[in-house]
């Protein structure tokens, strides 16, 4: 894959795949960016969404197990098909031919999934599973996609490669760190993780909480399209991820912009300082981002919208997201002002605060929820209402 690369200021070279993505280190930035002022990537049109968990699933595990061990036999039986013949060009046609329908037959799978999910088919629950299980599937096409140009390149056949870039290129959108969490959740690698999911007829988001970090990941497929292509260069790249993150771009923080797949497609990565960070990938032929990736840092989170309420001895401290995104709560004591851990209810959810008082959740979907602390004496609670959520805009 031909990469060309802007780098603002200076960073490693190289390919950044969303799964790869690390969070920024937090600093003293004493910049505000507020939860939802940067640009995410969001859905339209008929969307549902939800809260799920996702857990151990034996069964979905040993499947997928199976399926990646024949996948590498498939690839030594390639190998070794190359190695027993002079049709070296006629064996690599045939293998590529058959990762395209492969590809396609992702494709399909997909949009019948966020369909089904979107129109009340399925729950929120099966569509968290079903999106492991799409992870597992791109992340084996992915790897035989690289294994096949490692041997298109070794028997002197280049002109596969193209062929390969388009399918990786088409394969972006359909692995994330989220789905990734998911799946090692659904293999016993990982204790239980809690989502937020979202499907429409073109696009999907997920979310977690993963520790001290929040991570996002959105895609939309009506972003991507054939050419005529409207942007061909880094420079104009720049112009236009500027455009659709303004308030990241002006954070302080390292800037990667790299071409890729002949510059059809540009990536975007912002460290944001003390804050997390932003990966983009933008389609140079719509002009628009379709795939995204977002990080913050829970303890260096700027949120500066919070509803309060005192009673039986407690002061509850909500900061308000949005929907899908960090909910932060604290408990305190109402007299000393000091942090004191209480039992939280969160809609119909049970959270357990850390030392500190605080937990931290996902915001449900619904115009407001209700947040109550138990006490000894009683209770305090408060409704908050989601914050709006801005929206990387398409072209036109």
């Amino acid at each position: 894959m031909v990469v060309a690369l802007i780098l603002v200021p200076a960073v490693a070279a190289g390919v950044v795949h969303a799964a790869d993505l690390q969070p920024a280190a937090a600093n003293d930035s004493g910049e505000d960016a507020p939860v939802n002022e940067i640009a995410h990537l969001s859905l339209t049109g008929d969307t549902s969404e939800g809260l799920t968990n996702q857990s151990v699933d034996a069964a979905s595990a040993v499947s997928i197990g199976r399926s990646d061990a024949t996948a590498r036999l498939e690839d030594y039986a390639t190998a070794e098909r190359l190695n027993r013949t002079n049709e070296t060009v006629a064996v690599l046609n045939e293998t590529v031919a058959d990762l395209e329908a492969r590809v396609g037959a992702l494709e399909a799978d997909q949009r019948s999934t966020w369909m089904r999910y979107a129109n009340g088919t399925t729950g929120s629950q099966e569509f968290a599973r079903d999106a492991a299980y799409l992870q597992a599937r791109a992340a084996r096409l992915d790897g035989r996609l690289s294994r096949v140009e490692g041997l298109a390149s070794r028997y002197g056949a280049p002109s596969q490669n193209e062929r390969i870039d388009r399918l990786q290129r088409r394969i972006l959108g359909h692995t994330g760190p989220v789905r990734e969490q998911a799946l090692a959740a659904m293999a016993g690698e990982r204790s239980s993780l809690d989502l937020y999911v979202a499907g429409s007829e073109n696009g999907t988001v997920l979310a977690s909480i993963d520790g001290s970090e929040y991570v996002r990941d959105a895609y939309r497929t009506d972003r991507q399209q054939s050419p005529p292509r409207e942007i061909s260069s880094n420079a104009e790249a720049f112009n236009r991820f500027q455009e659709l993150y303004p308030v990241a771009f002006a954070r302080s923080g390292a800037t990667t912009i790299q071409g890729v797949d002949g510059n059809e497609t540009y990536l975007f990565l912002k460290q944001l300082s003390g804050y997390g960070s932003l990966l983009s990938y933008l389609d140079g032929n719509t002009r628009d981002a379709f795939h995204e990736v977002q990080r913050r840092d829970l303890e260096t989170l700027d949120q500066p919208a919070s509803e309060t309420a005192t009673a039986n001895g407690t002061r509850l401290v909500v900061n308000r997201s949005y929907t899908g995104g960090p909910l932060r709560i604290a408990t305190y004591d109402a007299d000393t002002g000091n942090a004191t851990p209480r039992p939280v209810r969160v809609g119909d959810r049970q959270l357990d605060p850390d030392g500190d008082g605080i937990s931290w959740t996902l915001m449900p979907p619904g115009t407001q929820v209700d947040v109550t602390a138990t006490t000894a004496n009683g209770s305090v609670s408060v409704t908050v209402e989601p914050l709006d959520l801005t929206p990387v805009n398409a072209s036109g």
